[in-house]
């Protein structure tokens, strides 16, 4: 694959997912089904249609880390999985033809002209997914157990994975916590427990009375 054959947008993508694609595993199912899998999580690629479970493959066009996986497994070309409107060839052509001028002074103001309505498709993919102008940049993931960016907790990259750190769960409203610790759950007192209490004691109280007050209807 060489450089000078993609776009520099195409041949960007294509450096960084096959530098992920080889922390993959494949196993091959058929000469064009593939599962690629990686820390427990799998997905599902088919050359011979272009598709990838994780939709990027059919939704760029463009093959995704796992493609790239599977198509290192069986000795394939990426190129031959790239569409042809990534070439440079294809994006010079673009601007071959000569592009008249546009007068707009004569355009009249429509404020109430919005998009066009588009109606889904049947049998079109039923996730509700946000396509990005720009694929390079995405967003940072933060782990849940060390607070670091780049990995989540069930990670191997965490430091903190495979030991025991005390954490306190909390509930929203206010009231008692319970400490995880070594030696077993101990409860512990949180701001706004005391308050708690006090609500407690008025709600047993009301009850007292009431209860008191129907004994003496009884005697009377």
């Amino acid at each position: 694959m060489h450089s000078i054959e993609f776009t520099d947008y195409a041949q960007q993508i294509l450096n960084r997912e096959a530098g992920l694609a080889r922390f993959y595993q494949v196993v091959i199912s058929s000469d064009s089904l593939f599962q690629v899998s990686r820390e427990g999580r799998s997905r599902q690629v088919d050359l011979d249609r272009s598709t990838c479970s994780c939709t990027d493959f059919q939704e760029y066009q463009l093959p995704c880390r796992h493609a790239i996986a599977a198509i290192h497994a069986v000795g394939r070309q990426i190129s031959s999985f790239v569409h042809p409107r990534y070439l440079q060839e294809s994006y010079r052509s673009t601007y071959k033809a000569v592009f008249m001028p546009v007068n707009d002074d004569f355009l009249a103001d429509d404020p109430d002209c919005g998009p066009c309505y588009l109606r889904r498709e049947k049998g079109s993919n039923g996730k509700a997914r946000r396509i990005h102008g720009h694929r390079l940049f995405t967003r940072q993931s933060k782990c849940s157990a060390c607070g670091q960016d780049g990995h989540y907790r069930s990670s191997k990259d965490c430091p903190l994975k495979g030991s025991n750190p005390t954490a306190v769960e909390t509930s929203e409203r206010p009231g008692k916590a319970w400490m995880h610790t070594p030696s077993g759950f101990t409860e512990e007192a949180i701001p706004g427990s005391e308050e708690t209490s006090e609500n407690e004691d008025l709600v047993q109280l009301e009850k007292d009375l009431e209860k008191a007050a129907a004994e003496n209807c009884k005697e009377t």
